[in-house]
């Protein structure tokens, strides 16, 4: 007998992992420039909160597809657009 179990999808998984490396672009130069996120005004903390959700979002979905695109390229470059935001904050305080 065989039974029906249904396979994991993979592409679920990709999704997942690429959600996290998405999440730790963004965070890391948080914690390397030393911003803390609530004591900023609400306009820097709206620009850092959408590139943080844009990077967890894009990096999911084209994780879910494309794996190596999702987990290696995309973060680099959101870690490199979230680089220049905290940069942008921390410049003019």
């Amino acid at each position: 007998m065989s039974t029906n179990q249904p396979q994991p999808d993979r592409s679920s998984t990709w999704g997942k992992l690429s959600l996290a490396a998405g999440a730790m672009a963004c965070v890391l130069p948080l914690l390397l420039f030393g911003i803390k996120l609530p004591t900023l005004p609400a306009f820097e903390q709206g620009v850092l909160t959408a590139v943080f959700v844009a990077s967890l979002a894009i990096c999911s979905i084209v994780g879910s597809r494309r794996p190596l695109l999702g987990m290696l390229v995309l973060p680099v470059c959101f870690f490199g657009l979230a680089c220049l935001a905290c940069w942008w904050v921390v410049r003019w305080r």
